[in-house]
C-alpha cells in the first residue's frame, strides 16, 4: 500500500471532498449563475494574438467588420482557447493564415477553462470557445443556450492525458493501482470537467468510494508544481503540462480517460444560440477551418504540441515527445448521446439536454 499522508498535512487549497453530490451540485450552481446576461461579465482571458479590428458587439447585434484589398469583407471573431493541447488545431490554422484565407480575423483569447469560457460566452465577450463536453451537457441541462459548432478531439493511439503521483510515491502508486488514490488529495484543472467524470468511473470502477477523495481544482501548471512539492498526492494532468511533470519525476498511475473506451470526443466548440442565429456565416467558415485543419494536425502533430507548448508558457524542449490527440472532422451525435448518458448514470446531471438543440438539428 503507499503510505498515506495525514489529512492535517494536507493542504486545503480549495478543497472539497469529492462527495458525488454535493461536488456537482456546487458546479451545477456556478454554471447556472452564467445565465444572467444582462451584463458583461469581466474578462477573464487575455489576448494572445495581435489586435484584430474592433469587434466589440454583444451576441444579437451586428459584428463590426473591415473590408479586404480585394473588396470581400473579413469577420471578427473573439475566440476562447483553455490551455489544453485539444485546442492545438485552432493554434496550426492560425499559424497557416487559414482564418484569414476564410475572411476571418481569430483573436485567440486564453481562459482558465470550460466554465469560463462559457461564462464569456454567453455574456458576449466571447464569440466562440472551446469546452469540454461534460461542462457543456451540464450548461445545456441547466437551460443555457449552448449551441455545438465543430467537433473536438478524440483520444489518439495514446491518451494525452493521465492520473499522476509525485515522485516521492509514484512507482509504489503505480503497481498498487487506483486503490492508492483512496485516503489521498487529488488536483484536477476544473470541477465537472472531462477528468473528473473520467476519474469518477476510474474509481467506482476500483471500487474506491468518491467520499474517500479530496478533491482540489488547480490550473495545470500549479499541479505540476504541487506534485513535486508533495503539497497533493495525485493530478489528473494533460498535454502540454503532462510530459513536462513526467520528466519532473512524476508517475503515471492509470489513464481514466482512455479506460471510458467509447471513443468519445473530448470536447466541443461552441457558440450562444444568438450568435448562432444571428452570425450562421461567420461560425460555418469558422467550423469548416478547424475541419480542414484536422488532417494537417495530425500530420504535424510536432508543430500543433510545438505551438499549444509555447502558448501555454511551458516552453517547447518537451513538444516533441508530448502525446496528441486525434482531431475530428465532424461532431458525433451517437457519442454526444453517449456522453449524456454516462453522466445520467453518475448522477452529474439531473435531467439530459435535448441534443438535437445542441446540435442545431431541431
Amino acid at each position: 500500500m503507499v503510505g498515506r499522508r495525514s489529512r492535517s498535512h494536507i493542504p486545503r487549497l480549495c478543497c472539497r471532498p469529492l462527495a458525488l453530490l454535493a461536488g456537482l451540485a456546487l458546479l451545477a450552481g456556478l454554471l447556472s449563475g452564467c445565465s444572467d446576461d444582462t451584463a458583461d461579465p469581466p474578462a477573464t482571458g487575455v489576448p494572445t494574438s495581435a489586435p484584430a479590428p474592433a469587434d466589440s458587439a454583444l451576441p444579437g447585434t451586428p459584428p463590426s467588420s473591415s473590408p479586404t484589398v480585394a473588396g470581400t469583407t473579413q469577420i471578427s471573431l473573439r475566440v476562447g482557447l483553455p490551455p489544453t493541447i485539444e485546442v492545438g488545431v485552432f493554434r496550426l490554422a492560425q499559424q497557416r493564415n487559414d482564418f484569414l484565407n476564410g475572411d476571418l480575423v481569430a483573436n485567440a483569447v486564453t481562459v482558465p477553462d470550460g466554465r469560463a469560457a462559457i461564462t464569456s460566452v454567453l455574456g458576449g465577450s466571447l464569440d466562440v470557445a472551446y469546452g469540454s463536453a461534460p461542462d457543456l451537457v451540464r450548461a445545456a441541462a441547466t437551460g443555457l443556450p449552448i449551441r455545438l459548432v465543430g467537433p473536438g478531439p478524440r483520444l489518439g493511439a495514446r491518451d494525452h492525458t493521465a492520473l499522476v503521483a509525485g515522485a516521492e510515491t509514484g512507482d509504489e502508486a503505480a503497481a498498487e493501482g487506483y486503490p492508492a488514490v483512496a485516503g489521498t488529495t487529488v488536483a484536477v484543472p476544473e470541477r465537472g470537467g472531462m477528468d473528473e467524470l473520467a476519474l469518477m468511473v476510474a474509481m467506482d470502477r476500483a471500487n474506491v468510494e468518491l467520499s474517500e477523495l479530496t478533491v482540489v481544482t488547480m490550473s495545470p501548471s500549479r499541479s505540476r508544481a504541487a506534485l513535486a512539492s508533495g503539497d497533493v498526492d495525485f493530478a489528473m494532468l494533460g498535454e502540454p503540462f503532462l510530459t513536462p511533470a513526467l520528466d519532473d519525476g512524476s508517475v503515471v498511475v492509470g489513464r481514466p480517460r482512455a479506460e471510458l473506451d467509447l471513443g468519445l470526443q473530448q470536447g466541443y466548440w461552441f457558440t450562444s444560440a444568438t450568435t448562432h442565429e444571428d452570425r450562421p456565416g461567420a461560425m460555418r467558415r469558422f467550423s469548416a477551418v478547424l475541419t480542414n485543419n484536422a488532417e494537417t494536425a495530425r500530420e504535424l502533430a510536432g508543430v500543433t504540441a510545438n505551438l499549444t507548448a509555447e502558448a501555454a508558457n511551458v516552453g517547447t524542449e518537451a513538444a516533441s515527445r508530448m502525446v496528441t490527440p486525434a482531431w475530428s472532422t465532424e461532431i458525433d451525435a451517437v457519442g454526444l448521446d453517449q456522453i449524456i448518458a454516462l453522466m445520467l448514470r453518475y448522477g452529474t446531471i439531473d435531467t439530459s439536454p435535448d441534443a438535437a438543440v445542441l446540435l442545431n438539428a431541431s
